[in-house]
């Protein structure tokens, strides 16, 4: 009786044993899983080798904005896992950022090639423009990457655009002391821009002085260029007038998609001139396809507010939409 007893312990035993073998046998000896993200592709094999694991093939590889090409951006399973030696890991690889396709601006229009770079999801990085007699104004010369599909830094293209060829320049003439009627006789024109919107008045008791021009911007004698603006201080008589200023105007210029198809930027003058708050002076603005901002002088007359805005013109009226403002302030 004794006998079969420990028969039967000893097969128990054996049975027991056999079982954990078996689940070795099955389970096999585990390691745990390397980090390998943010190690280039050839240093994750040779660190998943050295660890007894293998990598799945074939590798995932995919586009990544942010990561330079060759690194590893995925690992499965993740690091720290506990997986059977001989495991294959999945990786998946960055190709780096897309490349961009550069459009040929060379000899076009810069208005057409800022919308052409828009499209290929690319901004004007910089732009100098040079007098050239061969080329029109507004066209292309150099560009900087040159085309065709490459990596861009930042995503821009630098430009190098024609302003024509160079006007002549002039010798600005001295209007210090004439009279302000026969400096804006019409019968005399000029190469440069001189109209009453270029005059300022200023209050003087010396009665021989009143309608004579004191002061001119640029100086007698300056080189000018044609269609140069010129600035002109005249005396008024001793009648309490209001002071002419110029004053700087500048506003960030709105995306295009602010304005509607039927509207246009221009600047709306409130100052002691308005007398219907409802007709403020209005002056156009053209803004070129390059400019990020509005930068212009602009005559007012005492206290004034400058509305930039989006108009829109019909047969019965003129509406508009305040975008920005400016407000300047003077002593009277």
């Amino acid at each position: 009786m004794i006998g079969v007893t420990m028969l039967v312990l000893l097969m128990a035993g054996m049975g027991l044993g056999g079982f954990f073998l078996l689940d070795y046998l099955i389970q096999g000896e585990t390691v745990a899983v390397p980090r390998v993200v943010g190690m280039t592709k050839a240093k994750a094999i040779e660190t998943l080798t050295e660890a007894e694991l293998q990598v799945a093939v074939p590798i995932d590889e995919v586009i990544d904005e942010e990561t330079p090409p060759d690194i590893v951006i995925e690992q499965w399973p993740y690091p720290n896992s506990s997986v059977k030696i001989g495991r294959r890991i999945q990786i998946t690889v960055s190709q780096g950022p897309r490349l961009a396709m550069i459009p040929d601006a060379v000899g076009g229009n810069e208005n057409d090639v800022g919308y052409d770079l828009r499209s290929a999801h690319l901004n004007i990085n910089q732009r100098a423009a040079v007098f050239n007699s061969l080329h029109p104004e507004g066209e292309v010369l150099a560009q900087d990457p040159e085309p065709g599909a490459r990596l861009v830094p930042e995503k821009a293209v630098s430009l190098l655009v024609s302003l024509g060829p160079k006007p002549p320049d002039y010798v600005m003439p001295n209007y210090v002391g004439m009279d302000i009627d026969d400096v804006l006789d019409p019968g005399s024109p000029k190469p440069f821009q001189l109209s009453k919107e270029s005059v300022s008045y200023t209050q003087t008791n010396d009665p021989s002085q009143w309608g004579r021009v004191l002061e001119q911007r640029p100086n007698p004698g300056a080189r000018v260029a044609s269609g140069e603006r010129v600035l002109l201080t005249v005396a008024s008589s001793g009648q309490k007038v209001v002071e002419q200023q110029i004053v700087h105007i500048r506003f960030q210029t709105p995306p295009p998609t602010t304005l509607h198809p039927d509207e246009r930027l221009a600047l709306l003058i409130w100052d002691s001139r308005t007398t219907d708050p409802k007709s403020p002076t209005i002056v156009p603005v053209d803004i070129k396809n390059w400019e990020t901002s509005i930068d212009m002088w602009a005559p007012v007359f005492g206290n004034a507010r400058v509305v930039l805005s989006a108009i829109a013109s019909s047969t019965e009226a003129v509406t508009y939409r305040e975008l920005d403002e400016q407000k300047f302030e003077f002593n009277q």
